[in-house]
């Protein structure tokens, strides 16, 4: 028991705990205790384990990340050798898959964000749209595509695929590679991703963006044009 590490963070309102198990010299396994899910309902247990989390050492910074200590470090002779210190953070996936008998997570869900169609206010006037810009948090390397369409049409333009970093500047560290105390990784920071979409004159508009990463979008913003032209006459009978 001396041996287990134990710590709180209040923005993921979990409680952590690391400790060895037979007979082992240092801890072997996690027990985590989610605070949101009690007082213990009936089949919903508050606990869930940490398997395969080398914690020799566990700390909680001021913003709730959980940041813990290699427990074996130079001990391990073998190639690219992990050493130092982790961030222990939320991973997205679809459960767990069978894979030759041993369970792995799965790929992580496919997350589309599908925009209202838009007419500018007024549907019989043919618009030239040209650029959408999506305002999103940095969340390191995520890749965004986007496809488009008009006038209620289901077959999309698909656009090319761009990262969530901020143009014309020096790429930002990513979390999940950065080494702590030598990389500054900012998450509050809005960046502009724009696309051209420039296609014919059309009364509606709207867009959808995917990706399999994290992704905040906070907003986004249309640039078009239009010479008045109005919609032709219907398709006679």
């Amino acid at each position: 028991m001396p041996r287990a590490v134990a710590a709180y963070s209040e923005s993921a309102r979990e409680y952590h705990l690391y400790l060895p198990l037979d007979g082992s010299d240092r801890p072997t396994e996690g027990l985590v205790l989610h605070t949101d899910r009690l007082p213990i309902i009936e089949q919903a247990s508050p606990w869930t384990t940490r398997l395969g989390f080398p914690v020799g050492a566990l700390a909680v910074l001021f913003d709730g990340t959980l940041i813990f200590g290699h427990h074996t470090g130079d001990e391990d002779t073998a190639t690219n050798s992990q050493r130092g210190l982790f961030i222990i953070s939320g991973k997205r996936a679809s459960g767990k898959q069978n894979d030759n008998g041993n369970l792995i997570y799965a790929p992580p869900p496919l997350s589309v964000y599908r925009s209202a169609w838009f007419n500018a206010g007024d549907a019989q006037i043919q618009k030239q749209f040209l650029y959408v810009t999506l305002w999103l948090m940095t969340t390191g390397n995520t890749s965004i595509q986007m496809r488009h369409y008009k006038d209620f049409s289901l077959t999309p333009v698909l656009e090319r695929t761009y990262l969530c970093q901020p143009p014309d500047a020096a790429r930002l560290a990513v979390m999940d590679s950065a080494q702590l105390g030598s990389a500054v990784y900012q998450s509050a920071r809005l960046v502009p991703v724009r696309f051209s979409v420039a296609h014919q004159s059309c009364s509606w508009f709207c867009f959808e963006v995917q990706t399999t990463e994290d992704a905040t979008l906070v907003g986004y913003e249309y640039e078009y044009d239009s010479k008045g032209t109005r919609v032709i006459a219907g398709v006679r009978a």
